[in-house]
């Protein structure tokens, strides 16, 4: 999840070094070969790469993705075919990737940035000057809750696989996102991931990252209940609704998993 698997970035790490002196060394310590990667990438890539950089300081700043208002707002890009070009190639090359919702509302697609390194350097590796960061850093509230967001971008990188696992694969899907805004008197609630069946089902996917077996206790259980009903009211009756969770460890077995999970899955299954 630090590197996204690139050749060149994993043939330097070392043998009998643990994952945390792999983390220092690669990208903290004096002469880290992935220190000034970040700004080398872009340059090699793209002419006028400071605006490419725009869009993706702007989509690290909100882990959920933003709309293509909000970019404009929080960027110094201009509407117009700037913007579009700007994203078109971010897409192309795999840094960002475009969450249609399922109302098929082209204004409230999602632009959310996936590309691994890009993240871990953006949330821990910029600004940084002096080595032994990376033990400091690897056990704060961060560092779980960037453990959490790059779980998710894997699992939406690997949708395909998660199709197999779930025996869909022969199946026309679309695949994206959906939202319902609160109101005075309601929440709001979002499914960061569904998959719409041409069978007549979607499949909601809650993505769960935990050094043991989740948990769903009571609150969480009450909030997929929501959530569920949510989307079943915008819905057609005759749609017929999935639970499925893919976590690290699995979920483990309790009244609520029982109750409310039709499907769990464990993170095996995005590296067949």
């Amino acid at each position: 999840m630090v590197t996204g698997g690139v050749p060149a970035y994993l043939k330097h790490l070392r043998r009998g070094y643990s994952l945390n002196q792999q983390i220092e060394e690669l990208c903290f310590s004096p002469n880290a070969f992935l220190k000034g990667e970040f700004t080398n990438l872009f340059s090699s890539l793209f002419d006028n790469y400071q605006k490419y950089l725009q869009v993706i300081y702007a989509l690290a700043k909100k882990d959920k993705g933003l709309t293509r208002k909000e970019l404009l707002d929080l960027s110094d890009v201009h509407t117009g075919g700037g913007l579009t070009t700007l994203l078109e190639d971010l897409t192309e090359c795999g840094f960002i990737e475009q969450l249609i919702p399922y109302s098929n509302k082209k204004k409230d697609t999602l632009y959310r940035l996936i590309d691994e390194f890009c993240l871990f350097y953006l949330n821990f590796m910029q600004g940084v000057r002096a080595p032994g960061h990376w033990s400091e850093i690897s056990r704060a509230s961060k560092y779980l809750s960037w453990q959490g967001y790059a779980f998710e971008n894997i699992c939406i990188r690997h949708i395909d696989l998660i199709k197999k696992a779930l025996g869909i694969s022969g199946i026309g899907t679309f695949n994206g996102s959906w939202f319902k805004p609160g109101s005075a008197s309601t929440e709001g609630s979002q499914i960061d991931l569904l998959i719409s069946r041409g069978d007549l089902a979607i499949n909601v996917i809650e993505v769960k990252f935990s050094n043991e077996e989740y948990v769903i206790n009571k609150r969480y259980a009450k909030s997929l209940e929501n959530k569920i009903a949510s989307l079943r009211a915008e819905i057609s009756p005759r749609m017929t609704v999935f639970l499925n969770f893919i976590t690290t460890f699995g979920v483990k077995e309790n009244q609520y998993k029982d109750m409310l999970v039709d499907a769990a899955f464990k993170m095996d299954i995005l590296f067949e």
